[in-house]
């Protein structure tokens, strides 16, 4: 009988530390509760509060700037897209007349003037020489120094049209010999001209002396007379008609 009630004295004392344990436990729990809610309620304050406001909008408003500044950054250090040049090729009104032509441009392969090279005078207004042909049709004309092959297309509509070259047709643009216009402009055979078997000159206005003037040679006699026919069909205005 006192064995069992040492036993039972034993089970109380270990009841008890049992209590006071789930006790300690409990009041820790609680105590560790009531300090995370301090904390929510103090961080929920700083929110709301004006000074908490402005932080956060200091904040935002650095990482905008810094954001803002990184693309800009980004922008300044990525290559810029090379130029597209325009093609040969119109992009509104069909060709009237393309192939190859010998001009006579400068380095940059713009259209050699005649102010620009005074072995070869302009010609005065109103004196022309006459338009001669070489016997032989099928003989070919080759390029003398100045001189550049470039593919030509010639295009407009309404009495306003230009010739643009380059390298090929579907290539980029070197050059636009521009307004040519019905009933102003005129196919000259100049001092320039007479020198290559094949040679006319397109003037846009023959009555003005520093007008530009694009100098030409066809290199055989039937490109020669297809050029001939194609412009003087714009000049004249019957293309139009």
């Amino acid at each position: 009988m006192s064995s069992l009630y040492v036993a039972f004295g034993i089970i109380q004392d270990d009841s008890k530390e049992e209590r006071d344990q789930k006790e300690a436990w409990k009041q820790t729990q609680i105590e560790s509760d009531a300090a995370m809610a301090k904390q929510e309620t103090k961080r929920e304050k700083q929110q709301f509060s004006p000074s908490g406001r402005i932080d956060g909008e200091r904040r935002a408003s650095s990482s905008d700037h810094s954001s803002r500044r990184g693309r800009v950054k980004q922008l300044l250090s990525s290559p810029l897209p090379s130029a597209v040049k325009a093609s040969v090729k119109p992009a509104a009104h069909p060709p009237i007349a393309q192939g190859e032509l010998l001009l006579l441009l400068d380095k940059d392969d713009q259209p050699l003037q005649p102010n620009d090279a005074p072995s070869t005078p302009r010609q005065k207004p109103g004196r022309k020489l006459p338009l001669r042909l070489s016997r032989s049709s099928s003989k070919r004309f080759s390029s003398a120094p100045n001189f550049k092959k470039q593919y030509c297309v010639l295009h407009g509509a309404n009495g306003l049209y230009q010739i643009r070259y380059g390298d090929t047709y579907a290539g980029p643009v070197s050059g636009v010999h521009e307004f040519i216009t019905a009933g102003v402009s005129s196919i000259d055979h100049t001092h320039r001209s007479s020198g290559q078997q094949f040679g006319f000159e397109v003037m846009i206005n023959a009555s003005v002396m520093d007008a530009p003037a694009l100098c030409c040679a066809a290199e055989t006699e039937a490109d020669f007379m297809r050029w001939m026919a194609a412009l003087m069909s714009v000049i004249d205005g019957s293309m139009d008609t």
